[in-house]
């Protein structure tokens, strides 16, 4: 696909390589000068299908074909602005699918209070048990302990 629309867009196939991204689930493609490799976002096509996923890619294969030429590819540069209405690529993607969002719960072991993390975390120690126990300082009696989901 990214070789077709190079061809009918900028009269030169494309030199780089296009992907998938399982990962890219808040933006709808990247273009990596330093690889020339455009990342398209899989959580993005199955949502919106092919029609909305060549305008994701022909808009991060006009970043390429500036870089490639030397001009600046910046969002906000006006040649890069030009290159869109001309290529009729979309300046932004619909708005990110909504996807599920982990979250791990922590437990702090003295007083049993709940935190909710979107990542892991370690070395974290209950606040509210650091200043009531000890005096507002870290201390290791009250770090949080991962629950273990059902």
């Amino acid at each position: 696909m990214a070789d077709r629309l190079s061809l009918r867009w900028f009269h030169v196939p494309f030199d780089g390589c296009a992907i998938w991204a399982d990962r890219l689930r808040y933006r709808a493609g990247e273009f990596r000068p330093a690889e020339a490799m455009i990342r398209i976002s899989r959580p993005y096509h199955e949502k919106y299908g092919t029609t909305v996923t060549e305008g994701i890619l022909l808009h991060e294969l006009c970043h390429w074909w500036l870089h490639r030429s030397g001009i600046p590819h910046r969002e906000n540069a006006d040649v890069f602005q030009t290159l869109l209405r001309r290529t009729g690529a979309p300046r932004r993607a619909p708005a990110a699918p909504l996807l599920p969002r982990r979250t791990y719960a922590y437990r702090c072991p003295a007083c049993g209070r709940r935190y909710l993390y979107r990542r892991h975390v370690s070395g974290y120690a209950c606040g509210d048990c650091c200043r009531r126990h000890a005096g507002g300082r870290f201390d290791p009696r009250y770090l949080l302990r991962l629950e273990v989901s059902a």
